[in-house]
């Protein structure tokens, strides 16, 4: 209607249209019924791939955009998801018997929360006045497990005295994948081997790192095999670390020896090395010897005050002499046999220079 003068308004119920008087001709008509038809829009995106997504675990909302063209308003009645993976977690467009008008936009935001692993396919279903009653959205997710890889891949501990317990050990866990890992804890089938340490998180990203420390402390002698169990959101909810290590009922200390002798001061000397039974039960001793020297001069010999037997509790000595025969650096070991230490000999390494 041209800018002019408006004389009067005329409206007529019967065929909704208001005529309008201006001057300079009769009247204006116009039509005040609504528009009629099925509605009109547009989605943004069409469809949705979300990208691959931990089990059970809701990715973030991603949006589709729907905007109402033409003149009718757009209705929704309901909406339907044909998997139960996928759900609109919320929504600003309005719901019958409210309607959004022409020209509006509101958004439908929607998660996927795989339930199984694999490629899931679905459709979200608007029911509204569009052309065919229906406007259906694409869906599509892939639901994973987490995946992890352990370095090193097993833990073996060295000869341990029981009830003693060993220097950590770490094994560097890294996130592979492309979803995050999730740690709910660990556990272990013996109690000999315990998680002792960890830089790792609840949640750990993909790419990440972080560390899994392991003390060993044997409660009995001998060969001890078992498994850490790393409880998270992998395929059968943990990731295995085997370990192993050997308890020993039996000390020897010190560790080694080093005799240092100066000619003509001294060219003779002795150190004692003490052998315990720390557990419960006899320990039974086959042989206590010294290894052939590295010269082949004989300077090493031994003494000692241990029986056929070491009761519970107690200790012996052996007492090592050193006497250099000529110039230089001779080595060898002190040997100790006996069924304390599962078996194998125990070496206590020698060292012993005349200058």
């Amino acid at each position: 209607m041209p800018n002019v003068a408006v004389l009067g308004l005329t409206l007529e119920p019967n065929t909704r249209k208001l005529a309008a008087a201006t001057h300079g001709r009769s009247a204006w008509i116009i039509d005040l019924a609504p528009a009629s038809g099925a509605a009109t829009l547009t989605l943004s995106p069409a469809a949705l791939t979300f990208a691959p997504q931990l089990i059970n675990t809701p990715s973030t909302a991603q949006p589709v955009t729907l905007t109402v063209t033409g003149a009718v308003p757009l209705s929704i009645s309901s909406i339907t998801v044909d998997d139960k993976a996928f759900a609109v977690s919320s929504t600003t467009c309005a719901m019958a018997p409210a309607t959004n008008v022409p020209g509006a936009s509101c958004t439908l935001n929607i998660t996927f929360t795989p339930g199984t692993t694999g490629l899931n396919n679905s459709a979200i279903h608007l029911k509204d006045n569009a052309t065919g009653g229906a406007t259906n959205i694409a869906v599509q997710g892939t639901g994973t497990w987490s995946t992890a890889t352990l370095s090193p891949t097993a833990l073996t501990f060295a000869p341990q005295l029981i009830n003693t317990p060993s220097t950590p050990q770490p094994v560097t866990l890294t996130v592979t994948g492309t979803v995050p890992l999730q740690l709910s804890g660990f556990s272990s089938d013996s109690s000999d081997f315990v998680v002792t340490g960890t830089t790792c998180f609840s949640t750990n990203a993909p790419g990440s790192n972080c560390t899994v420390s392991v003390t060993y402390t044997p409660a009995t002698a001998g060969l001890k095999n078992s498994k850490i169990h790393i409880n998270g959101s992998f395929t059968g909810g943990k990731l295995d670390l085997p370990v192993s290590g050997t308890g020993t009922q039996d000390s020897i200390a010190p560790s080694s020896l080093t005799f240092n002798f100066t000619y003509p001061q001294q060219t003779t000397g002795s150190q004692n090395v003490t052998l315990t039974n720390a557990g419960t039960t006899v320990i039974h001793i086959t042989g206590i010897s010294i290894t052939p020297d590295s010269l082949g001069l004989g300077e090493f010999t031994q003494t000692n005050t241990c029986a056929a037997t070491l009761a519970a509790r107690a200790s012996c000595t052996v007492t090592v002499t050193f006497t250099g025969l000529q110039f230089g650096t001779d080595t060898a070991n002190l040997q100790v046999t006996d069924d304390g230490a599962n078996g194998a000999p125990e070496l206590v390494p020698l060292t012993g220079t005349q200058n």
